[in-house]
This record gives structure tokens, sequence and C-alpha cells, in this order.
């Protein structure tokens, strides 16, 4: 298998689309995650989690993982300033078991030691919609996509002319930030282009309890550019280009202490996001088909006491078709492939090809019940094939009531760096495998102005892969386990407040050995509040966390618990004229002297300001 399967790929699926018909018109993209298509998220078993635009204005504009923090079963921890490497857990699982895409590519990191997205480097300022998908969907979405998936959208010309945007903002650890958009929608198609700079002083790494006071700062330049040509009512071109450069200071470290300053320690990089598609939709919206191919780029250079430069790359086609059967039968099917290469500088080259395909069949037997089931078939060019399954079922027993359930398997072969690193690679190494399932209900009353939902998961990985020093990445035979309760409730008190809250517990796992799953809270609250009056708004978060086992460095013991802690944030919004927007915001106001992760630092109370013009 070779990259020549996944031109194929796109040829066979190009060829569905171009027999298309062309008569119909296109479906209100109301979820896309779910089942890979647009769709009505009533109809899902899936726990499914979407913030819009609107959900995201009222809280400025936050680094990714700060966002993310707000929803059920994800926690975020960074290990020190803006742009440090981050924990990001969904379910009690890594990073390396998730997938996140923008606008349709993976921006996982093939050059990292087990191929896992690096959100620090995501600016946010274009994004306009999140959606997260937990549990299980490797059925749907391939191997990585064992504990969930994030998928980013980008904002498009939201209106027809031409338009643009200028921020400006300033603050704390002498912070800038800038962003400049332009759009133009006509009756065929849009184009948005976009560029923003990120400069911070930052803080240290390195925790100054520890008597650490040398600034760790970070750059980041975002060039985007995203649009759309409709061939005809049915046929829809799209297209995006998306490249980032960056360079983040850290701290050094040294065993039996922890993080320690130092000078010069710095990684110099930058990413390459490209994507070009085609959808049509046709037999009057019965009928949809998506074809589209990317690729993405990185390069990390690191400086100072272990220079080393990293490069990875991703080519992959990826088609999905559907077709609505009956009025009660929808079948979705796809196939999609990869090549991905790595060269870390020092004699690592090598690269790996995955292929495979996927039907679903959804069927809603009688009018308030849904079922789906979904079958995967992939085929690894180092480890030959694996068949992974999901299925869910959803049932409306009142109008604002829901019983949810979905359940299926996964698995994640191991990394290029995994496998063949010359100092702690293991090519003996063999995939990861899991099995999850939830059940949950939704409740909404007062005509649904409130809106409650209860979750619980359970999470089972095989074999897993697991760094182990000196010898490597070693496989774990046995299985570890993570289950948990995910809660939230939102709702309006009134026309002009608005509240929200979530809370995950997640049961005090232990992997195979025994060993407890570090760096995953047992409690994890967030709670939310917006108040707007006229030209104002004013919001507020809080977030506490509780139970984190982390390594402990110098303490006698390898892992202890961290203090908990809480963080209360807030911004407020002026709209000043139709066109002009004026805002503060302001992190940690309590000025909470907190850990994430043991050793590194987090900021004192910060402030920022900043201002939004609409040309």
């Amino acid at each position: 298998m070779n990259v020549n399967a996944i031109w194929l790929i796109a040829a066979i699926s190009g060829l569905s689309v171009g027999f298309a018909q062309e008569t119909a018109t296109q479906l209100d993209p109301v979820v896309v995650e779910a089942k890979r298509i647009p769709s009505d998220p009533s109809r899902t078993g899936a726990s499914l989690t979407v913030l819009t635009a609107e959900d995201l204005a009222p809280f400025g504009n936050r680094p990714l993982g700060e966002t993310l923090r707000s929803i059920p079963g994800i926690h975020f921890a960074q290990s020190g300033p803006r742009g440090s490497l981050n924990t990001l857990v969904i379910r009690g699982s890594s990073q390396k078991y998730m997938l996140i895409r923008i606008d349709g590519v993976n921006i996982s990191d093939p050059s990292t030691s087990q191929v896992e997205p690096l959100v620090q480097h995501v600016l946010t300022s274009d994004i306009e919609r999140i959606e997260v998908l937990r549990g299980p969907q490797s059925s749907l979405y391939g191997g990585q996509a064992v504990a969930g998936v994030i998928e980013i959208t980008t904002k498009q010309a939201a209106q027809e002319g031409f338009s643009a945007q200028l921020t400006a903002e300033g603050g704390s650890f002498d912070t800038l930030r800038g962003a400049l958009s332009a759009q133009h929608a006509g009756e065929k198609g849009s184009i948005r282009v976009s560029v923003e700079h990120l400069e911070s002083d930052g803080f240290s790494a390195a925790d100054e309890d520890t008597g650490a006071i040398e600034e760790d700062g970070y750059e980041n330049t975002t060039v985007s550019a995203r649009g759309t040509y409709d061939v005809s009512s049915a046929v829809t071109l799209k297209a995006l280009v998306r490249h980032s450069e960056f360079l983040n200071e850290f701290d050094g470290f040294t065993f039996g202490v922890g993080p320690t300053d130092a000078l010069g320690e710095e990684t110099e990089g930058h990413t390459t996001q490209v994507m070009g598609g085609v959808t049509a939709t046709v037999q009057e919206g019965r009928q949809v088909h998506d074809l589209q191919l990317t690729y993405f780029d990185i390069e990390r250079d690191t400086r100072g006491e272990f220079p080393a430069l990293f490069t990875g790359d991703r080519i992959e086609a990826d088609y999905v078709g559907s077709q609505e059967v009956a009025e009660n039968l929808i079948v979705l099917f796809g196939v999609n492939g990869y090549e991905e290469a790595i060269d870390n500088g020092t004699g690592l080259q090598a690269d790996s090809t995955i292929i495979g395909g996927f039907a679903q069949v959804e069927l809603e037997p009688m009018d308030p019940l849904t079922l789906s089931a979904t079958g995967r078939f992939d085929d690894h060019s180092d480890f030959g094939s694996e068949v992974t399954w999901r299925s869910t079922v959803a049932l409306d027993v009142t109008e604002s009531t829901r019983f949810r359930g979905s359940g299926g398997t996964g698995f994640r072969a191991p990394s290029l760096f995994e496998l063949f690193d010359a100092s702690f690679g293991n090519p003996d190494l063999k995939p990861e495998t899991s099995i999850g399932w939830d059940v949950g209900i939704d409740q909404s009353w007062s005509e649904d102005r409130w809106a409650a939902s209860v979750t619980y998961y359970d999470l089972t990985l095989e074999d897993k892969i697991e760094f182990l020093f000196p010898q490597g990445f070693t496989t774990i035979d046995g299985e570890s386990q993570t289950s948990g309760v995910e809660a939230s409730l939102q709702g309006q008190l009134c026309e002009s407040v608005a509240v929200s809250a979530t809370y995950t517990w997640s049961e005090q796992a232990e992997d195979a050995q025994g060993n407890p799953l570090l760096r995953v809270p047992e409690h994890d609250v967030a709670l939310m509040m917006i108040y707007t009056q006229g030209d104002w708004s004013v919001s507020s978060t809080a977030s506490y966390i509780a139970g984190v086992v982390d390594l402990d460095y110098a303490g006698g013991v390898p892992t202890s618990e961290l203090p908990s802690y809480w963080v209360v944030d807030g911004f407020v919004s002026c709209q000043i004229t139709p066109t002009v927007q004026a805002y503060v915001r302001l992190a940690n106001l309590l000025d909470e002297d907190y850990h994430e992760i043991r050793g590194y630092g987090t900021a004192d109370r910060s402030f920022f300001a900043g201002v939004q013009l609409d040309l």
C-alpha cells in the first residue's frame, strides 16, 4: 500500500460525485460530526456538544484549551504560559486517543512521539463552531478516534458583498494581539481571508515558587483563506489554506527535581493545512456525496540543551456518501486513506499508510426511536487489518425527554516514533484496542428555556502503550479502564441572564499495572454566567478542579495528588457604535496560586483590553 492507493480512493469517489444529478438544494448543516453528514442532533444517540459563534462570543478570544474546558468530559492543563505543551483529556484518555480536525483537516502531529494534536498553536479569532463527539468513534473516523472527535469549523463570508473586521488587543505579560479579516460573498460563492498575530513575554514555565524568574514568551502568526464556489444548485467546490508560524520558549527539566529555569530553550516551527473538495446534494436532498483531499505539514526546530529538528506530514483522501432509502432509513458509506511520514533529523525516516471503509445503517422503526449500526474495515501497512463497530440508540419518550446510548470499539496503531526511534522505539509493539459505551438522558422544560443532561460512560483500553524509562515504549498487557459521569445544566434566569453548569466525575482509574492515571481530575466543575443589557455584555466563568494525580519528581513517591483549586475569569464588552466594540478580559480574578501540572507555573491575575472594528 502507498500514496497511489489514496489517489485511487479520490478518483473512485470523485466518480460518485461526478455522476450525481444536479437537481437538488443543499441540506441545512445542523450537525456534522455525529454521522459525518449534515444531520439533526435529535436523531443520534451519541454524546454531542456544539458551541456556535454565539456561544463563544460572550467570553472573548480565549485560548482554545480554555474554551474546551467548558465542555463535559474534557480537561485541559498547560505546562506554563501561552504556547507551552499541554495535556488534553477526554473521558480520562489523553489526546493521542482523540481526533481533532479544522475544516476537515486532521491536525494531529505525526512528528510527536505518540501522534497527537498540539492545540496550543491554534489561534481562535476565526473559529465559527466547535463540535465535540465523545465516546468511541473509530468506526466512523478511523483508529485515532478512540475516545472522541473534535471538529473545528472556521468562519466563512457571512453576508453578501464585501466586509472586513479589525481587532487590536493588549494586556498583561506585554501581550499584543491583532487580527484582520476580509471577506466577500456573491451569488455563486464566497471567500474569506484572515491574518492573526499574537506575541507575549509570558511568565516562567517553571514554577516561580521554586525561584524561577526567567520569562518564557510566545509568538504566533496565522494566515488562512477559505472559499466556496457553487458550480450548480447541487454541486459546491470548497478549498482551504491555513499556515501558522510559531516560536515558544520553555524551561529545562532536571530528573529528581522537576522543571527548572533555563535560558535559550525554545522551539520554532510552522504548520500548514490544505484542503480541497466537492460536495454534491441530489435527489431533493436524499443523496449526499462529499469528497475532499487534505494535506498537513509540521516542522519543529528545538534549540537549547537538547537540540532537535522534527518534521512530519500527512496526505489524506476522504469520501463520505449517504442515501435516504426510505423516510425512516438512511444508509451512510465512506472510504478514506492516508499516508503519514516522519523525519526527526537524527536518522529516523519512516512512513505508514492506512486505508479503510465503513458503512452505517440508520433506522427509525417508529417515530420516537432511532437506531444505528456502523461497521468499518481498516488495513494498515505495518499491522494488517482491523475491524471496528459502533451502535447507537435514541428514544424520545416525550417532546422534552430523550434517552440515548452508544457503544463501540476502537484501535490505535503505534506511531512511527514509538516503533522506530533509535533510543526508545520498539518495533514489536502492537495496536491498542478498546471498547466503550455510554448511556444518558436529556431533559428540557419551561418551553425549552432550561435543559439538563446526564451521561454515564465507560472505556476500556487493552494492550496500552506506555513509556517506561529507560527501556522506552512498551506494551502493557492487560486492561486500563476509565469511567465516570458527565452532567450539564443550562437555562435563562430571566431575559437578560443566562447560566450554565457542567460537572464531570471521573472514577480514579488505574492502568493495567495498578498505577493511577495521571492528570485526570476526579472532579471537574465549570460554571458560566452571561448578563446582557442593551449594548453591554458581562460574562464570568468559574472552574473547580480536584483529585488530580501527577508525577512527584522529588517527593520520594512516584505520584501524589495536586491541591484542588478554583479559577474565576471575566469578560466585559460594550457595543459603542454599530461597528465598534470595546472589551476587557480578566483572567484569574481571585489571583489563585495553583498548579495544573506539577512544577509548572500558572498565570497570576491578568487583564487584557481590546477593540473590534467592523469595516
